[in-house]
């Protein structure tokens, strides 16, 4: 049986859609549904029901797709101890993460990492939204904040210090507070995933709680950063990637006498996610290279 076909299978059942998995795949939808017509006939079961508006696996073809699913796995297992016994590493990681941690660490860990590995490729996904590791179309990722469920396998990198900042123009347009309470007299821009309703404070030890009206919400940090510098508002910004604006006076920190904390009081860390304990070996080689490089940076 066709490895590629098994392949087409178990993304079409994934994705819910022949086209997407064709896509997927590199191959035009009136190949994929060849193939798996061909399949079906073979096999002598109906897999997936089809109809103009949806797609539906059969009762059989859950089975086959299980199947599949474990075939494609126990594959890529088998060429990734052949390549590690040989010496040479190869075939496909992929790897998703924020924008910021993309550009701060993952590229440069790719850069080294492609010269060292030549025959393992990458596939890096930004994004600022939680990745469903259980989808199957990421071996690993990184993610910035509270510990991620718990029923996925993580590995905690380091803590991230955010800092409250403006920009000088704001600041002498509208004033700069002083104690968390005086920000609902400010303009406020807020991560839309990490943090959108409230920002958290902790000061001599107690627990403050700012409830938000954002004046501008995003799911991009790059994005807030870029806002706070052009004086839009006020942001809450990893301490590492404002470092530089705090140095040259672009940005201000503010409250420097409360820590911004998460809901619970503690800071929020990077923390890197897998769909399971049972890595490949080229990916436990990529998921070290990034744990050293992220622990690296200043």
């Amino acid at each position: 049986m066709n490895l590629k076909v098994v392949q087409l299978l178990a993304r079409t059942a994934a994705l819910g859609s022949i086209s997407a998995a064709a896509a997927e795949m590199g191959m035009s939808s009136s190949l994929a549904s060849r193939h798996l017509a061909a399949l079906e006939r073979e096999l002598g079961a109906r897999l997936l029901q089809r109809t103009t508006r949806s797609l539906k696996v059969t009762p059989a073809g859950e089975q086959v797709v299980r199947w599949a699913q474990a075939a494609m796995a126990d594959y890529s297992a088998m060429r990734d101890a052949l390549g590690m016994a040989q010496g040479r590493p190869a075939g496909l990681v992929r790897v998703a993460c924020t924008e910021y941690l993309a550009h701060t660490v993952v590229a440069d860990v790719l850069a080294d990492f492609a010269l060292r590995y030549p025959l393992i490729e990458i596939s890096l996904l930004t994004t600022d939204r939680a990745v469903q590791l259980s989808e199957g179309q990421v071996d690993l990722a990184l993610h910035v904040g509270a510990p991620p469920d718990s029923n996925v396998a993580v590995r905690r990198l380091r803590e991230v210090r955010t800092v409250l900042c403006a920009s000088p123009a704001y600041l002498a347009e509208r004033g700069t507070p002083t104690r968390p309470e005086d920000l609902v007299h400010h303009r406020c821009l807020a991560h839309s995933t990490y943090e959108p309703v409230n920002w958290f404070f902790r000061r001599s030890g107690e627990l403050l709680v700012h409830a938000l009206r954002p004046h501008v919400t995003t799911n991009s940090t790059s994005t807030l950063h870029q806002l706070a510098l052009r004086g839009v508002g006020i942001a809450r910004l990893s301490g590492r990637l404002c470092a530089a604006d705090l140095s040259s006076g672009a940005l201000r920190s503010l409250l420097p006498d409360c820590a911004q904390t998460l809901a619970n009081g503690e800071l929020p860390s990077v923390w890197m996610i897998f769909p399971d304990r049972h890595l490949l070996q080229r990916v436990r080689l990529v998921a070290d290279a990034i744990t050293q490089r992220t622990n690296a940076v200043p």
